[in-house]
């Protein structure tokens, strides 16, 4: 019996980017069993027509309520995960190959052990300017067509690697009673791993099981990294520091990668502020922030909430 597989998609101030999605979805080789949309209100889904609201026989529930990736993803989830027995997380703007949730019910049906899963990137762009739709849907397309590795026994599999948050896979069981952190506020900075590591019981100071967690090729898609709707540079550099030092005193991060993160972030913000800038990035915000929280965390009054305030 094939594994019900639910898609949770967060959107907030997309909906070209939603609605191009959403009829993407009706391509899928084997259909979902739901969809939810979480969306902070009618202007993030003006692009989702009526004829989106059931793709290939699978209904689209849309819910509206206060904007954040935790606390969208987590009305979703809640909504979903008693109903499915697969759980996956798609960003508004990552395309998935059309055998996705084919192949992921293949997966998780010959690894049983297996909590949360992760596939193969084939471009992102959100590490520059990011992709426009028509490129990043013919470079998969075109893999789709080889549809290569061509079986799950030809495919390659690593453990111990935490799901990638643009697309995200969960066993549904493993999540009954987990949550996102919504002390993470707007873009979540890190939600991924928080989520996925405290689901796998593989915080850095517990009893690790990162064999749960993989990636595999035998999944793919493009991730855009549309630059619209995204958190402004201050606010999203003080989250790339507090966040980074909450979630080890939380004790899911532990201190060296914390410590790293965080350099890296300033590091690569300042280097990249000095040179000029990027024109899809916000040095100098990034930056002020990634200062901001620094100072807020030596005075001991980090804390990754303040990131909205700001």
């Amino acid at each position: 019996m094939a594994l019900r597989t639910g898609l949770i998609i967060a959107t907030k101030g997309r909906p070209e980017v939603l609605g191009r999605l959403l009829a993407h979805l009706g391509a899928q080789s084997v259909p979902p069993a739901r969809i939810v949309v979480s969306a902070t209100g009618p202007e993030d889904i003006a692009a989702a027509d009526a004829a989106t609201r059931s793709i290939a026989g699978a209904p689209v529930d849309i819910m509206f309520g206060s904007a954040g990736l935790t606390a969208q993803r987590n009305r979703a989830l809640v909504a979903i995960r008693d109903d499915v027995d697969i759980v996956t997380f798609l960003d508004d703007d990552f395309i998935p190959s059309r055998f996705w949730i084919e192949r992921l019910q293949q997966v998780m049906a010959a690894r049983p052990d297996i909590v949360s899963a992760s596939g193969l990137v084939l471009a992102d762009g959100a590490g520059f300017g990011g992709i426009d739709w028509a490129e990043g849907l013919a470079l998969v397309e075109a893999r789709d067509r080889a549809a290569l590795p061509s079986s799950l026994a030809g495919s390659t599999v690593r453990s111990g690697i935490g799901p990638y948050g643009c697309n995200m896979v969960f066993r549904a069981a493993a999540i009954r009673n987990m949550l996102f952190d919504e002390r993470l506020v707007l873009y979540g900075w890190l939600e991924d791993l928080d989520f996925s590591f405290r689901t796998a019981g593989a915080g850095w100071n517990s009893r690790v099981r990162w064999h749960s967690m993989i990636w595999t090729d035998y999944l793919w898609g493009v991730h855009l990294g549309t630059r619209t709707g995204r958190v402004p540079g201050v606010r999203f550099g003080y989250s790339q520091v507090a966040n980074s030092w909450y979630l080890m005193r939380k004790g899911v991060l532990p201190p060296y990668y914390a410590a790293r993160n965080i350099l890296r972030c300033c590091i690569g913000n300042a280097v990249g502020h000095l040179r000029g800038g990027d024109p899809w990035r916000d040095r100098r915000g990034l930056l002020a922030g990634n200062l901001l929280a620094v100072k807020d965390v030596v005075l001991g009054r980090g804390r990754p909430e303040r990131a909205a305030e700001l």
